[in-house]
């Protein structure tokens, strides 16, 4: 089995499980998002999200990366392909 294909233990799946490398703006902890709107780098970049051309959070009605990689980590220590958060 290839290092990289090792399958994770519960332990290092609840810490390090369905985070992103390299983490945002090189944290060291996975930062938490407390906003509720996100910015575009340009009228292009927003086009290219609402064709479905590119996928990124845009409301935090719909999500936000903090909830993205709860459900990452989630659905990494359960075994599933994908997890959903909802209130």
């Amino acid at each position: 089995m290839e290092p990289s294909k090792k399958r994770l233990g519960p332990s290092t799946l609840s810490v390090h499980g369905g985070e992103p490398r390299p983490k945002p703006a090189n944290a060291l902890a996975t930062p938490i998002v407390q906003t509720a709107t996100f910015t575009f780098a340009n009228t292009q970049e927003l086009k290219d999200h609402f064709d479905g051309k590119i996928e990124r959070v845009e409301y935090g009605r719909y999500g936000n990366p903090t909830q993205k990689i709860a459900e990452a980590k989630l659905a990494a220590l359960e075994g599933a392909g994908d997890c959903l958060l909802f209130a």
